[in-house]
């Protein structure tokens, strides 16, 4: 497991027991350690797109993971309840498994997914 892997994880641990403020602030710092997973991505796509390579799905579900660290911490930045808060970041989740699935096939249906 990497460096990056195992902060990862600790930061998903120490948001369980975290106040508003914390989770915000944990959820900026996993977006920042994620970020270069969706740069990897758009690398992928641009070489399957000239037939070059083919994308992983790995590099698909790590790029989703910036995309929800990300969103997430716009959605705790908003001035809302928590309440409101932890609803919008559910939902949220669930949306981007939608997407994940959706570019998964459509990356396969074009042939461009290892």
């Amino acid at each position: 497991m990497t460096i990056e892997q195992l902060i990862l994880q600790a930061i998903d641990q120490c948001m369980e027991n975290a106040d508003s403020e914390q989770k915000r602030i944990f959820c900026w710092m996993k977006a920042v350690l994620q970020y270069p997973n969706i740069e990897h991505y758009i690398s992928e796509v641009k070489s399957a797109i000239i037939g070059i390579d083919k994308v992983s799905t790995l590099s698909v579900n790590k790029a989703i993971e910036f995309i929800e660290s990300n969103n997430e911490y716009l959605i705790r930045c908003q001035n809302i309840s928590n309440e409101d808060k932890e609803d919008m970041v559910s939902k949220e989740k669930i949306r981007l498994q939608e997407v994940r699935v959706r570019i998964l096939g459509v990356l396969q249906y074009f042939g461009m997914l290892k």
